[in-house]
């Protein structure tokens, strides 16, 4: 490989681990777990931690934490060859597979959190007797975060994804309905 050959791929590489440190920092992991991940895998061989730090300029102290934090994902694995000390390390490369499993073990939890404290809330309000305009919007937020959660349920299992229901949440309700024909006749 010549120079310019060289160059050219250090660039589409380069941008392309910067890229991927880039979206996995905008879903809230660290850049540089994004940029560790996405290294070993335009790599064709498996790294130690020391290769690493060479290849992309960090520090010892930031490997190893970043290669825990990815492990503890199940990003990458972890394996030993005969006669040599280091840990080598190789990217998970089914994406489907890597993806499905940080949604489900992180948004699909946080989303039955919120959609449990939704139905709760919509129980209270109504227990309560508070205006249907306000328990109709509860309604459509639990149903809007019950959509959102099967949505995730089913991208995860690779299932076909229905949004008529979520998208009925848009349509008006019997309550607002009647409260707006209400207001009119006044």
């Amino acid at each position: 490989m010549n120079f310019l050959e060289h160059a050219v791929e250090l660039d589409w590489r380069h941008s392309t681990i910067e890229a991927v440190g880039d979206v996995i920092e905008f879903w809230g992991f660290k850049r540089n777990q994004g940029r560790v991940w996405a290294h070993l895998y335009l790599s064709t061989s498996p790294k130690s931690a020391a290769e690493l730090q060479d290849e992309l300029g960090m520090s010892k102290g930031a490997v190893s934490m970043l290669l825990r934090d990815l492990e503890y994902w199940r990003v990458l694995k972890k394996t030993r060859i005969p006669n040599r000390r280091a840990w080598l390390y190789s990217p998970e490369t089914n994406l489907k597979e890597m993806i499905g499993r940080v949604l489900r073990e992180r948004e699909l939890h946080f989303i039955s959190e919120v959609s449990e404290t939704l139905k709760k809330a919509e129980a209270d309000a109504k227990a309560e007797g508070v205006d249907p305009i306000i328990v109709s919007r509860l309604t459509k937020m639990r149903i809007f975060a019950d959509g959102m959660k099967k949505a995730m349920d089913l991208f995860i299992t690779g299932a076909q994804l229905d949004l008529r229901s979520v998208m009925d949440v848009f349509r008006p309700t019997k309550a607002i309905v009647a409260h707006f024909k209400t207001k009119r006749r006044k």
